[in-house]
C-alpha cells in the first residue's frame, strides 16, 4: 500500500535531499549568485503563461509546478529546493494532501484537486513562493493547474520530468519504499509524455542531473528578490 510513509522511507528521502543539497549549494553560492547556470529564456522570462488575470499572489512571488512520473526524482528535487532556500517557500505535495490528509484515490474530480489548488492559492496570497509537486496527471489535474498558472500575478515556472517507464523501474528498485508498491502499480500510474502543454513548459530529460534542475529553480527564486513575509 502507498498510504503510509514508513520511517525507512522518510530517512531515505531525507538522505537523498541532503546529498543533493550539498552537491548544489556551497559557501553561500545562492546569496552571492555564483556558479548557477542561467535558465534558458523560455524557462523563466516567458513563464507567465495563459491569460495572467492576476487574481492571486504578488508580482514578486514565484509559482513552481514540478511534475513527473513516480520515481522521476521530483520529490527529492522539491524537498532539496525547500531545504536549500529556507523559509518563505511553501511545498504543496500531491501525495501528502491526497494520500495522507484525505486518504483518497486518484480519480477525476476528486477532492484533493481542490485542496491542492486552495493550499497553493492561500500560500501565494500570504506572500510565499510555492512549489506544487506530484505526478499530477494532466487529465485529472490539468484544468486546475492551468487555472492556477493563469491566475498567478508573479512568475510561474512549469517543469515536467520526462523519464521513461523502464528508467522509473530502475530508480524505484533502489528506493526505501521499493516494497510498498509493485511494477504493476507503477505501470498503471505511468503516462508517457504527460505534459500540460503550456507556453514555456520546461522538459527535463532523464539524463539531466538533479543538481542542475535544482540550480535552475534556485535561480528563479533568487531572482524574485522576495523575502519571507514574516522576516
Amino acid at each position: 500500500m502507498r498510504g503510509r510513509r514508513s520511517p525507512a522511507r522518510a530517512s531515505g528521502v531525507d538522505s537523498r535531499v541532503h546529498e543533493l543539497r550539498l552537491r548544489t549549494v556551497n559557501d553561500g553560492d545562492l546569496a552571492l549568485g555564483r556558479d548557477f547556470p542561467r535558465p534558458p529564456e523560455d524557462f523563466a522570462s516567458n513563464s507567465r503563461t495563459c491569460g495572467m488575470s492576476g487574481a492571486i499572489g504578488h508580482e514578486d512571488t514565484v509559482l513552481l509546478v514540478l511534475r513527473g512520473p513516480s520515481a522521476s526524482g521530483k520529490t527529492t528535487v522539491a524537498e532539496a529546493l525547500r531545504a536549500s532556500y529556507g523559509r518563505g517557500l511553501a511545498l504543496v505535495q500531491q501525495d501528502l494532501l491526497r494520500r495522507q490528509v484525505l486518504r483518497e484515490r486518484d480519480l477525476p474530480g476528486a477532492s484533493n484537486i481542490g485542496l491542492i489548488d486552495q493550499t497553493a492559492r492561500f500560500a501565494l496570497d500570504a506572500g510565499y513562493h510555492v512549489v506544487v509537486e506530484g505526478i499530477l496527471r494532466s487529465d485529472h489535474y490539468g484544468t486546475m493547474l492551468r487555472r492556477l498558472v493563469d491566475d498567478h500575478r508573479g512568475r510561474t515556472v512549469v517543469v515536467y520530468l520526462d523519464v521513461s517507464f523502464e528508467e522509473t523501474r530502475v530508480r524505484h528498485a533502489g528506493r526505501p519504499q521499493a516494497r510498498e508498491f509493485t511494477d504493476e502499480d507503477m505501470r498503471g500510474w505511468y503516462r508517457p509524455d504527460d505534459r500540460l502543454n503550456l507556453p514555456g513548459e520546461h522538459v527535463v530529460h532523464a539524463s539531466a542531473p538533479a543538481a542542475d534542475t535544482l540550480r535552475l529553480l534556485l535561480r528563479c527564486l533568487a531572482a524574485s528578490g522576495r523575502h519571507h513575509p514574516r522576516e
